[in-house]
C-alpha cells in the first residue's frame, strides 16, 4: 500500500474518534499491534476491531490522517507511544517536511519504558544449527569444526550479505557486508593474526609486498582473502584484496584498486576473511558460495541475543522534518549508516542507543538546532556521529549539538578519519561527552566558530601516529572554534614504525590552523598535549598540563617543509583561501587578520599567544626555529609536582594563597567534565 492509500485508510478507521480539542493526540505503536487499526487504543480492544498499530510508518501515516481530517488538529500536540518489544525494519522509517511538530508542540516519538524498544536492520534469533554442510570441512580446520555453528542466511531472510570492498583512507565507504553481532558487541570476521599485526617486508611493488613470518596451513587464496593494513603512514589504511599469495617467497598479490601510499616495509597488516584463520570464540565467516554464516560463539551462547545486520539504508531518515523528538529507542544492526537527518529544524534524539552500525552512527547535514542529546553511541563501524550544519559562505551557525553522549568504540571498519564526532560547517556544539576507545580521532573538525567544551576525552589515538584526539589542519579560512573546559587523559603514543613521525596529540592544529582558542582544559599523562602546526592567530591560556611531552609545541612548517603550499595560487592554501572570500565580510570582519594576510607573510607563523598555563612533572614547550613574532609566551609557571604549585592532585581544585592562585590560575571543574545526570526537578 503506498502512503497516499495508506492515510485514506487510516482516516477511515479512526471515524470520530479524534477530538482535535485535545492538547496531546496520542498514536499506540505495539508488537501486537495491527495497521488496520486506529493506534489510538494502548491495548486491543472491542473484540479485536481496534488497538494499537504494528508499525512506525502506520503511526506516521495516522497522524498525517488526523491533520487533513481537521487542519485545526495541527496545533495539538502528537505523541507516537511505543510499547516494548523488537521491531524489526526492511526499509528505512521515513520522515518529510511534513512529519513533525510546531515550535511550542514538537512531535514525539518515544519508548514508554526507556530502552525497551528495539529498531532493528536485520534478523535476530535465527535458527543455528551443529550440523555443518559437507563444504565447510574444505574451509575450516579439524580444530575449529567441533565448535561452529551454522546459520543459513536465505533462511534468515538474507538472501545477499553483500562483498568486502577496496575501502579507508583516500577510498569510498561503502556500506560492509553482513554482520554478526551478540550482546550488542560486533562479533569478529575471521583474520589473521586473531589480535595485532603482521609486519610487511622486502619486496614491495606497486601491487605486492612481501612479509614477515610463517602463516598457518588454513590461510589461503583459496577464498574471498583481503588485506587490511597502514601500508605507509600511521594515520592511513585500507582494505585491499588479495590475488594471491606465494606461500615459499612470502609475498602478497593485491588485485583492483591501488591504495592510497604505496606498501612500504615494516608496516603493520593483518588477512581478513579467511575462513582457516577462524580459530576461536566471538570469530565467524560468511561463505558465499553457500550463504552460510558460521560462528564460533562464547562460552553461554544464548542464540536470543543474536542480530545480523542487513539493511543498507537508515533505519531512520528523515528530509526536512521540524520539530521532532525521538526518545528512549534502541537503534540497531545496519549496515550502513543507522539514522540520517537532512534539512531538519529541531530535530532531536535524546536518551537512545545507537549501536552495531557499519558506516557512521547517526548524520545531520544542513540542519539547524538539532542533534543528540543523553545518548550512547558504540559499536560503530565509521563515525560515531556526524554534524554537516552551518554555512560557510556567510558564517551564519547552525547550532546544533552532540549533547551529554557515551561514544566509544567506534571506527572499527575504517580506522582513520572516523571519529567520535565529526564536525564541519559553522557554529556547532560538542559538550558533556565521554569519548574514548578508537584508534584513532576523538573530534575532527573543519569550519568555524564551533564549541568543543566540557569533554572527557581519553583511550583514543591507541593504534596510530601522528594523530590527534582532537584534529584540523590545512585551511588559513577555518578559524573561530573554542576548545575549553575538556579532561583530555591517557593519550600516549604507542608506535615506533620506522621512518614515521608517531607521536599522539591530544589538540592537534595541523598544517598551519588558525586561529583556534584553546583554554582552562586539563591535558593528564596526555602525550604531546597541544601542537600548533605553523599556524597563527592561535591562543594557548590557562590549561593545566600534568606529566604531558611536551605540554606545547610551535613550529613554522610553512617556511620550511610546507611551503610549496604556498607558492603559487594553484596551491592548497591559497586555493582554500579565496575560495571563502577572505578578503570580504564576513570573513574579513570577523577574522581581522585574515583580510590583508597575503601582505603579512601568510606562510609564516604569527600572532600566536601562550599565556597563564601550568605545567607540572613535564616538558614545557618546543619553539625552535621561530621567525620573531610568531608566539607570545608570557606568565606561564613549571612545577616538579602538583604540591609545589598548590594544586589537590585528584581535584585540580587551587589552594589559597599557593603559586598558581597568585598567578590567577583558576579551580578547573573537572567534576563537569564529560556526562552529566539529569537534574531531579
Amino acid at each position: 500500500m503506498n502512503r497516499s492509500a495508506a492515510v485514506v485508510a487510516t482516516l477511515l478507521s479512526i471515524g470520530l474518534t479524534c477530538s482535535c480539542a485535545a492538547k496531546t493526540i496520542r498514536i499506540y505503536v505495539a508488537k501486537d499491534g495491527r495497521n488496520s487499526w486506529s493506534g489510538r487504543l494502548i491495548h486491543p480492544a472491542d473484540h479485536g476491531s481496534n488497538g494499537p498499530l504494528a508499525t512506525l510508518a502506520a503511526a506516521r501515516d495516522a497522524i498525517e490522517a488526523i491533520r487533513q481530517k481537521d487542519s485545526k488538529a495541527a496545533a495539538n500536540q502528537f505523541v507516537v507511544e511505543i510499547e516494548p518489544g523488537t521491531y524489526r525494519l526492511s526499509q528505512s522509517f521515513s520522515l518529510g517536511a511534513g512529519d513533525g511538530g510546531s515550535t511550542r508542540y514538537p512531535l514525539i516519538y518515544r519508548a514508554m519504558r526507556p530502552g525497551s524498544v528495539v529498531i532493528t536492520g536485520g534478523p535476530q534469533n535465527v535458527d543455528w544449527t551443529h550440523s555443518l554442510p559437507a563444504r565447510a570441512a574444505s574451509l575450516f580446520t579439524p580444530i575449529a569444526t567441533p565448535h561452529l555453528l551454522a546459520c543459513n542466511l536465505a533462511e534468515a531472510g538474507i538472501s545477499t550479505p553483500g562483498d568486502l570492498q577496496h575501502r579507508g583512507f583516500g577510498a569510498s565507504t561503502p556500506v560492509v557486508p553482513t554482520e554478526l553481532f551478540y550482546r550488542g558487541d560486533r562479533m569478529h570476521l575471521a583474520r589473521w593474526p586473531a589480535t595485532g599485526y603482521m609486519q610487511t617486508a622486502l619486496p614491495v611493488s606497486k601491487m605486492a609486498f612481501g612479509y614477515s613470518g610463517d602463516l598457518p596451513p588454513g590461510v589461503t587464496k583459496d577464498s574471498d582473502v583481503w588485506v587490511h593494513g597502514y601500508w605507509n603512514f600511521d594515520w592511513a589504511e585500507t582494505y585491499d584484496e588479495v590475488g594471491s599469495i606465494d606461500t615459499l617467497a612470502h609475498v602478497v598479490h593485491t588485485v583492483g584498486t591501488v591504495t592510497a601510499y604505496p606498501y612500504k616495509a615494516q608496516r603493520r597488516f593483518y588477512f581478513v576473511n579467511v575462513p582457516g584463520a577462524l580459530l576461536g570464540p566471538d570469530q565467524y565467516y560468511i561463505d558465499r558460495v553457500s550463504n552460510t554464516l558460521y560462528f564460533w560463539p562464547p562460552a553461554g551462547f544464548k542464540p536470543s541475543e543474536c542480530v545480523l545486520s542487513q539493511m543498507t539504508q537508515p533505519l531512520i531518515a528523515m528530509t526536512g522534518t521540524r520539530n521532532l523528538l525521538f526518545s528512549g529507542c534502541i537503534l540497531e544492526a545496519d549496515r550502513g549508516d543507522g539514522i540520517s537527518v537532512n534539512n531538519g529544524k529541531n530535530v532531536v534524539f535524546k536518551d537512545c542507543t545507537i549501536r552495531d552500525m557499519g558506516l557512521n552512527g547517526i548524520d545531520f547535514t544542513s540542519c539547524l538546532a538539532s542533534g543528540v542529546d543523553r545518548c550512547k553511541v558504540d559499536e560503530i563501524g565509521d563515525a560515531g556521529v556526524g554534524v554537516f550544519c552551518g554555512d560557510r559562505a556567510t558564517l551564519i551557525p547552525a547550532k546544533c549539538f552532540v549533547r551529554n553522549c557515551t561514544i566509544h568504540d567506534y571506527a572499527q571498519w575504517d580506522y582513520t578519519y572516523h571519529p567520535g564526532v565529526m564536525l564541519d560547517g559553522v557554529g556547532n556544539i560538542v559538550e558533556h561527552n565521554d569519548i574514548y576507545n578508537s584508534p584513532h580521532q576523538a573530534i575532527l573538525f573543519n569550519g568555524n566558530n564551533h564549541l568543543i567544551e566540557y569533554n572527557n576525552i581519553h583511550n583514543v589515538c591507541t593504534e596510530t601516529g601522528d594523530a590527534g584526539a582532537v584534529y584540523d589542519g590545512r585551511d588559513l579560512t577555518q578559524r573561530g572554534t573554542v576548545i575549553r573546559y575538556n579532561y583530555f587523559h591517557d593519550i600516549v603514543p604507542t608506535l615506533h614504525t620506522p621512518g614515521n613521525y608517531d607521536d599522539v596529540m591530544a589538540v592537534y592544529l595541523d598544517d598551519c590552523l588558525c586561529g583556534t582558542t584553546i583554554e582552562y582544559n586539563i591535558f593528564q599523562n596526555a602525550g604531546h598535549s597541544i601542537m600548533v602546526g605553523g599556524g597563527r592567530d592561535n591562543v594557548v591560556r590557562g590549561n593545566l598540563f600534568i606529566r604531558c611531552n611536551p605540554c606545547i609545541s610551535v613550529d613554522a612548517r610553512g617556511l620550511g617543509w610546507a611551503k610549496d603550499w604556498f607558492a603559487s595560487p594553484n596551491g592548497i592554501m591559497l586555493r582554500r583561501l579565496d575560495r571563502m572570500h577572505y578578503n570580504q565580510p564576513p570573513y574579513s570582519t570577523e577574522y581581522p587578520h585574515l583580510a590583508d594576510i597575503l601582505q603579512d607573510d601568510p606562510q609564516a607563523p604569527k600572532y600566536n599567544v601562550i599565556a597563564g598555563n601550568i605545567c607540572i612533572d613535564s616538558k614545557w614547550l618546543i619553539a625552535d626555529g621561530l621567525p620573531q613574532g610568531a608566539v607570545t609566551v608570557e606568565n606561564n609557571m613549571q612545577f616538579t609536582d602538583a604540591a609545589a604549585a598548590g594544586i589537590n592532585s585528584t581535584t585540580f581544585a587551587v589552594k589559597p594563597d599557593s603559586p598558581a592562585a597568585t598567578m590567577g590560575f583558576p579551580s578547573l571543574p573537572v567534576h563537569e567534565m564529560g556526562v552529566y545526570k539529569p537534574r531531579k526537578h
